[in-house]
């Protein structure tokens, strides 16, 4: 097989691009290829760490950069794709705080955690505001 060729296959299959609407109640979301003219997506499913007994929903915000795996479909363009996470770059910058072996989590909305059992945090120290 051709290398170029094979390069070129996986840069339409793996793409970067910007969210441009998000869909909750269906957890899918539009994405826009700046490389492509911002040429929109279809409504893309967007890959979660668990869906079955333990749920883990997010929605990216609009504008955020996510990476994308489109599937190869020449009837319809970019419409069948999964949104498989979001990167940092460009206007998206990391926290001041990243460092190694740290974990940081910032949300503006609302968030909930539910638990049908024990709920336990180990920590040396806790610090709450």
């Amino acid at each position: 097989m051709d290398t170029e060729y094979f390069f070129k296959v996986i840069q339409e299959l793996i793409r970067e691009g910007r969210v441009d609407k998000i869909n909750p109640k269906n957890g899918t979301c539009r994405v826009v290829f700046p490389d492509k003219d911002n040429m929109p997506s279809g409504d893309y499913k967007i890959i979660y760490r668990g869906v079955s007994a333990s749920k883990d929903f997010y929605m990216p915000r609009i504008g955020e950069q996510v990476v994308c795996i489109c599937t190869p479909n020449a009837s319809s363009g970019n419409n069948v794709g999964y949104v498989i996470g979001c990167v940092y770059g460009g206007e998206d910058i990391l926290p001041d705080e990243a460092a190694e072996n740290k974990r940081i989590l910032t949300h503006d909305g609302d968030m909930q955690i539910t638990c049908s059992g024990t709920f336990k945090v180990i920590a040396s120290r806790i610090e709450l505001n």
